[in-house]
């Protein structure tokens, strides 16, 4: 499955379908758990207890008490609750995981599953509780917990109570056969699909600073010099290229850029970091992004349960495939990468609204009467605020490891704090990025508008003003940089 068909299955509810290959594969993975249940053999989580009771042997009589009582002891999740799209991730994310056919989850079971996504009937999950070291236990415990008719669930609008759902829906709570409930909770559902969905924001937040660092050096009159081939001929990151090249294009239709060989200003010989660098920074920014959609993408199509079954060699092994490790290190690794992006988009308003700095544009971009008016100026006091929240966020969870479960998870990844500390990071970018475009406006509209801006630049400043018209006295604007916020983020917005 490729993230952006998680995506469209998340976000438009498109519908999920398994070949009879899969099928097959999943009941001859869950017929050959039923051949070793008959052989009496030893299995985790079967006929033992689990985590530090693993050695603890548990009658096979007792099978469906001991998958109750899993999920029972499992559902101590805390906090706000996962939004209905990222609950809807996290089952999408577990029905692969176990459709993948190595996890001996019963047919009934996983189809169950999928028909609570098709009817869109989510269960509901707390955030917190989770180390994510035996995969996401605490998490996808409240998703079977649903399941069993004694959790909640996303009904429409509301949440609602498995009670209150199974009058209305005629909803049966699942009766577990075999390791079911432990092969729900058993894997790293919940960070691999706040990943997924991270994925989307951070390729959102990046395509649009982009564009908005292209309207910033178009009001400032930058010089094109920065933005040659030539860079990543000598420096050959594959980011570099693509920021470049997207300029030369975006540049091409623009009249205001200071081509190579016109005259400059001998005072200005080179434009300051913020353009100048632009296309270090997000090239950059972009090799992180594709690195961390490389390894969320292989986690996606990964098995994560412990232990793991290959029926076509009768063989099932035990070990650490739940270890949330990957996750963990990429969603830190892409959080300080749009934090920095955050850094830039904060110096880029901060820029445009100081009259010593922005080309003769007027203080704080006020086209009222100075003083009395004072334009963006708390807009930019509230984006310092926004970027200092952001690297207050900045400290890594992936090392922050604290042995549990009496010491049989002796070293744990964090990696569901760490992909939910990206989203939240992600969430208050797109506020930052709401601010910028107010002011991108205004500077284009009190700029030499006879100077040709760009075809892009036009559109944009078309767009913005259908939401925040031009300031040309003070007025409360928060609710039109959450607007602009809240279309940046719409899977359906076109950049």
């Amino acid at each position: 499955m490729e993230i952006k068909d998680f995506l469209d299955i998340v976000f438009q509810k498109k519908k999920l379908e398994l070949s009879k290959d899969n099928w097959k594969k999943i009941e001859d993975c869950y017929n050959y758990l039923e051949e070793l249940i008959q052989s009496k053999k030893t299995i985790y989580g079967i006929n033992t207890g689990f985590g530090a009771l693993g050695s603890e042997k548990v009658p096979i009589e007792n099978l469906e008490e001991l998958q109750k009582n899993l999920i029972y002891h499992l559902v101590t999740g805390v906090g706000d609750k996962f939004s209905k799209i990222e609950s809807r991730g996290i089952l999408l994310a577990r029905i692969h995981c176990l459709s993948l056919g190595h996890s001996a989850v019963s047919s009934e079971t996983l189809g169950e599953m999928m028909r609570l996504l098709e009817i869109d009937l989510i269960p509901v999950i707390p955030e917190q509780g989770t180390v994510g070291a035996s995969g996401d236990l605490t998490p996808l415990a409240h998703l079977a917990l649903a399941m069993m008719g004694e959790g909640e669930f996303y009904f429409e609008d509301r949440i609602v109570n498995s009670e209150e759902i199974q009058k209305q829906k005629n909803y049966k709570p699942i009766k577990w056969k075999g390791r079911d409930a432990l092969a729900i909770v058993n894997g790293t559902s919940a960070m691999t699909a706040i990943a997924c969905l991270n994925s989307f924001y951070a390729n959102r937040i990046f395509e649009i600073s982009l564009l908005h660092s292209f309207l910033y050096s178009e009001i400032l009159e930058a010089k094109t010099s920065a933005f040659s081939k030539e860079f990543f001929e000598v420096r050959q990151h594959n980011g570099f290229e693509k920021v470049i090249n997207k300029f030369i294009n975006w540049i091409q239709d623009s009249n205001r850029f200071q081509r190579e060989n016109e005259v400059l200003d001998q005072k200005n010989i080179q434009d300051p970091y913020t353009i100048r660098c632009i296309p270090q920074i997000y090239g950059s920014i972009y090799d992180i992004i594709s690195y961390h959609d490389t390894i969320v993408k292989t986690e996606l199509n990964s098995v994560t349960d412990n232990p793991i079954f290959f029926p076509e060699k009768k063989s099932l092994v035990h070990g650490g495939n739940f270890y949330g490790s990957p996750i963990a290190f990429v969603s830190d690794t892409l959080k300080n990468g749009l934090i920095s992006i955050a850094s830039h988009i904060e110096r880029k308003i901060a820029r445009l609204t100081d009259k010593d700095l922005n080309r003769g544009l007027p203080a704080f971009l006020s086209s009222g009467r100075i003083g009395l008016d004072s334009g963006f100026m708390g807009l930019q006091v509230s984006a310092s605020s926004l970027l200092a929240e952001l690297r207050g966020l900045a400290i890594p969870m992936s090392i922050q490891t604290i042995p549990t479960n009496a010491n049989n998870q002796d070293i744990v990844p964090m990696g569901t704090i760490a992909a939910r500390k990206t989203r939240d990071v992600a969430e208050i970018i797109f506020s930052l990025l709401g601010m910028e475009a107010i002011v991108l406006a205004q500077g284009i509209e009190l700029s030499n508008m006879n100077k040709g801006y760009s075809k892009l630049a036009l559109e944009f400043l078309g767009r913005i003003r259908k939401i925040s018209k031009k300031m040309n006295e003070d007025r409360p604007i928060y609710k039109e940089i959450e607007t602009i916020a809240e279309q940046y983020k719409k899977y359906s917005f076109e950049i």
